[in-house]
């Protein structure tokens, strides 16, 4: 038997590799990171409303790690659900213009709300969008969509250079009323 296994031992181990690197895969693939948050409380939106208050129902962020050595480089992405960890919003409508500001601003002392450009607002959705450039060539872009029908809404960033040199995105789902 010892001379049978010494015979196969390199078929042996790559048999034995190939199991554990199958399973694993397979632990992975089946085990992913997701999550499911419930929201039994549609209301519908007041369609002929012009501000609305959002809670934050789930947060996601996807950013690259730029370390000094190709070791410390990665990408990485946080999902939230806990509402200590999401943001409130407050939105006005006036004319063609959206305007957003968040709790977390406010709570800062900034009471400035960010005035985003309405691209559709028809009796059943909003649509939203901001170029948030500044002088130091951070470019961020951020859109907002709200289904007047569910309340429900999104609002999605993109950056290119922030926090880091490279891109990163985040996006929030709320609840709107």
């Amino acid at each position: 038997m010892r001379n049978l296994f010494l015979k196969f031992k390199k078929e042996i181990l790559l048999v034995a590799v190939t199991a554990i690197v199958s399973i694993g895969a397979s632990y992975y693939y089946f085990n992913s990171p997701s999550v499911k948050v419930s929201y039994p409380f549609i209301i519908k939106a007041d369609k002929s409303k012009t501000s609305f208050a959002c809670t934050g129902l789930v947060y996601s962020i996807v950013y690259a790690n730029d370390g000094p050595t190709y070791q410390n480089k990665s990408i990485s992405g946080e999902l939230k659900t806990k509402s200590k960890d999401l943001d409130k919003l407050a939105l006005e409508l006036k004319g063609d213009t959206l305007e957003l500001n968040t709790v977390a601003a406010i709570e800062h002392g900034n009471v400035t709300s960010e005035s985003y450009k309405i691209t559709q607002n028809s009796n059943d959705r909003l649509t939203a969008i901001i170029d948030l450039s500044n002088e130091t060539g951070v470019r961020r872009i951020s859109i907002f969509v709200l289904n007047k029908d569910t309340g429900l809404a999104v609002w999605n960033e993109t950056a290119d250079n922030f926090p880091a040199k490279s891109p990163y995105g985040s996006s929030e789902y709320f609840h709107c009323l």
